[in-house]
């Protein structure tokens, strides 16, 4: 287990796009240092839900080459090692850990499409064989794992350091039965503080987005601090305010990285340095919802500024 401070958080890093699909590079290393600004130190490439589905082999594995460069003293580096064919998440696994990864994280199977049928053991008996650390991920739109067949497989892969879910009961299940050195984290900004509050680690998409402010729920979550209550609450209702008004967004729910992308343009310190573009497997927000997500965020912004975080 690696030691953190009371606002750890780790941040599943947007990928900035060109317009033909193309990774920028350039976007991305000023975006690693927009949020080491903030305070984030947990930086996991490859794994934003949403766009390692349609990121080539060849895009995943130049990101992983940024680590050697980029990567700080202190600092936490994962990568997202999931693929439909088992011996190519392994493959990516062992590559992300001789690059300088800390660890690789495998999402199980079910993430892709027509993928639903694979058995589960099969798959992770190969992917979860790394020759290093590695963490489980349960797919958050499905949240099929049990604490029984985690605990089978880190019974089975001494490597296997923890799971990240958004399945609440799971990470309890998993923490109370294989204890506290089995690292259960949070993927789901909705139970930010009520995760911190028992002290699970996060994993926070919006984080891209807004470190200072998740940061601080979770720093705050022990002390019960009803500030950082008002925040979790303020961006549970960005949140759900977004992706469910599909009327808002030409009659289709947009993706959370489409709009956590979108959300850039209208973020101090973050939308004059940073085109994050979008990846070419969703619709990106248009034009017309834009006035839509601004108000959005100026609301949640307006909240914290309110609050006077710290």
């Amino acid at each position: 287990m690696i030691a953190r401070d009371s606002s750890y958080v780790r941040t599943p890093v947007n990928s900035p796009h060109n317009k033909d699909g193309s990774i920028n590079y350039v976007a991305q290393r000023q975006l690693f240092r927009f949020l080491r600004t903030y305070g984030i130190s947990d930086f996991f490439l490859c794994s934003t839900t949403g766009e390692v589905e349609v990121q080539h082999d060849k895009d995943r594995k130049e990101q992983i080459e940024l680590i050697p460069d980029q990567k700080k003293d202190n600092e936490t580096w994962l990568v997202g090692t999931g693929h439909p064919v088992p011996s190519m998440s392994r493959s990516l696994g062992v590559y992300a850990l001789g690059n300088g990864a800390d660890a690789a994280i495998v999402v199980t199977p079910d993430f892709w499409p027509g993928c639903d049928r694979y058995n589960f053991e099969k798959y992770f008996n190969e992917a979860l064989d790394v020759g290093g650390p590695v963490y489980m991920y349960d797919n958050p739109k499905k949240n099929r794992l049990t604490v029984g067949f985690v605990e089978k497989m880190a019974n089975r892969f001494q490597n296997l350091k923890g799971l990240k879910s958004g399945n609440l009961h799971l990470l309890f299940d998993c923490q109370d039965r294989m204890g506290k050195n089995f690292e259960t984290s949070c993927g789901d900004d909705r139970f930010i503080l009520a995760a911190a509050s028992e002290n699970l680690p996060v994993t926070s998409g919006w984080s891209n987005c807004f470190p200072k402010a998740v940061r601080y729920i979770v720093s705050q979550a022990s002390k019960e601090n009803s500030k950082a209550a008002i925040v979790q609450d303020a961006l549970c209702h960005l949140i759900e305010d977004t992706m469910g008004s599909p009327e808002k967004f030409g009659g289709k729910a947009p993706h959370p990285v489409a709009l956590q992308k979108a959300a850039f343009k209208f973020i101090p310190g973050m939308s004059q340095e940073i085109e994050m573009g979008a990846p070419h497997a969703y619709d990106p927000v248009s034009e017309g919802s834009l006035g839509y997500l601004r108000d959005m965020i100026e609301e949640f912004l307006g909240v914290i500024e309110e609050v006077k975080i710290e």
